[in-house]
């Protein structure tokens, strides 16, 4: 089992500079500035969002490119509309590109990573710290409140946080046994099912929220995981989630479309399907690390389970 990331140190070593503090991330201790004034993020929805919802200074991220080419950043677009030139930050390439001399055209401070990055970690370690976050299995509040303490904005963090507590400690008293409603994420991709042990602000929100998982997923640590179609009666639970990507040419009905083609009247196999307890969500809504992507999962599973009749597979509720 991954090891869940250890919070930074908050205690300076013996002979690091005053201006700097250490920070544990996925890889070892990182000496960081005290206050990171030019910070540079290698991934849009799970880096680049949170670091602007917590006020910090970002001056280069990467993104992602449209049917047109045009660059914009998931999750922030899909939120508020907003994007690179609403926020004076430089364009880095898409995804998983690296670029270190337009990086490194930058001079920053700090460089926030995510794991994938690892192969390129020596170039970019001559540029700036690197915080390197774990894969996101770690827990996505996790993930986050490492990202806010690498940027010296835990105090933000913390702010969010507490509003995001009561949240679900409200949904939690909404919801009667939220430990006995299993609740997944299904995808149908290629003629095969997948299925998600870890997918961002979903399975934070439904972790803390109580809900169950079907045991053939709790089983498994890994972020995803492809079944054959005949597996499909070992992934059923009392409601099933799925999502589509409008930033893709997805349409709410695409999910659907996916399954019917993997499994031909997949619907009737499928039992939340099969007693309208099937949703279909926008993905990059519920995949980062964000609180925007908090608060929106939260208010769907109040939509569609809370107030509601609906039948759990052994028996009823609602």
């Amino acid at each position: 089992m991954v090891l869940r990331l250890l919070l930074m140190t908050l205690v300076l070593a013996p002979g690091v500079n005053a201006q700097t503090r250490m920070v544990e991330d996925a890889l070892g201790i990182v000496e960081v500035p005290v206050e990171p004034k030019r910070i540079v993020s290698l991934n849009d929805a799970s880096i680049t969002h949170p670091l602007i919802e917590l006020g910090a200074p970002i001056i280069g991220s990467h993104g992602r490119l449209g049917p047109a080419g045009t660059p914009y950043l998931r999750g922030l677009r899909d939120f508020t509309g907003e994007g690179f030139e609403d926020h004076g930050i430089t364009f880095l390439g898409a995804f998983n590109q690296l670029d270190a001399e337009l990086i490194a055209a930058l001079d920053p401070d700090l460089i926030i990573a995510p794991p994938w990055h690892r192969e390129g970690m020596p170039r970019l370690e001559r540029i700036a710290p690197v915080v390197t976050l774990p894969w996101s299995e770690a827990g996505s509040l996790d993930v986050y409140r490492l990202i806010a303490e690498a940027s010296g904005r835990l105090d933000q963090f913390e702010r969010m946080l507490e509003g995001y507590q009561d949240r679900i400690a409200q949904l939690r008293s909404w919801v009667d046994r939220p430990e006995e409603i299993n609740i997944t994420m299904l995808q149908a991709w290629e003629g095969q099912i997948s299925a998600y042990g870890d997918y961002g602000a979903f399975t934070q929100v439904t972790r803390d929220v109580g809900f169950g998982v079907p045991p053939r997923i709790a089983e498994y640590q890994g972020p995803s995981m492809s079944f054959s179609t005949e597996l499909l009666p070992e992934l059923q639970a009392d409601f099933v989630f799925d999502t589509f990507e409008p930033n893709f040419g997805d349409t709410p009905q695409t999910p659907g479309e996916r399954f019917e083609q993997a499994l031909p009247g997949w619907c009737e196999h499928l039992f939340a399907c099969r007693n309208h307890q099937y949703v279909v969500l926008e993905r990059s809504k519920v995949m980062g690390e964000s609180f925007a992507a908090y608060h929106y999962v939260i208010d769907q599973l109040t939509t569609h389970i809370v107030g509601r009749d609906y039948v759990l597979r052994r028996g009823s509720g609602g």
